[in-house]
């Protein structure tokens, strides 16, 4: 099936490209891996350019609900040295580990279905926020070793862990979109 070109968005697990036709309806096209590492090995000269992204105006953080258990790493202001020896973790540990990682792909999958061209970062940002929050969560990002928001958004050029600005996505931009989420779970 073809479709027109438009926004191609990397997020984790998996390669979604978000086409939208002149009609301006957008559609998700979800490659498997296997297509993905074709693509990655055997690229062919497209006629899509992606610009270049430079640095755009980066705002405040969102406020987080002071009831949300926030991370040590944002009270005390030290990242955290994760050390030589694995911790083994209990049941509710675990469990506690499941929930957060289903909330964050919740939140991943909503992301990801909320992109558009002329989007910006910021409101992806806005938008993950305050999903997160409404589920009793802290976006772990935020405050990470001085990280102003609560995700990740690389765009084009930007290997990893950018941070959310003004500037809008534009047609063939490719994103990566990475969530982390902390959720309270008993020790």
């Amino acid at each position: 099936m073809a479709a027109p070109i438009g926004v191609h968005l990397l997020v984790r697990r998996g390669c979604h490209r978000i086409f939208s036709s002149p009609l301006n309806h957008i559609y998700l096209h979800k490659q498997s891996s296997s297509q993905q590492r074709r693509n990655f090995f055997f690229r062919r000269q497209r006629d899509i350019s992606h610009s270049v992204v430079l640095p755009a105006t980066v705002s405040s953080a969102h406020p987080v609900p002071k009831h949300i258990k926030k991370p040590d790493y944002v009270t005390t202001g030290i990242v955290p040295d994760w050390g030589d020896s694995i911790e083994v973790k209990n049941e509710d540990q675990i469990q506690g580990l499941r929930q957060a990682c289903q909330l964050a792909r919740h939140v991943l999958l909503l992301a990801g279905k909320s992109l558009k061209v002329d989007m910006t970062t910021e409101e992806i940002d806005a938008l993950v926020h305050r999903e997160i929050i409404s589920h009793d969560a802290y976006p772990s990002p935020l405050g990470y070793g001085g990280f102003p928001k609560s995700v990740c958004t690389s765009v084009n050029n930007v290997l990893c862990h950018g941070i959310p600005d003004s500037r809008p996505l534009h047609d063939g931009d490719i994103i990566n979109i990475d969530v982390t989420v902390s959720k309270s779970y008993k020790k």
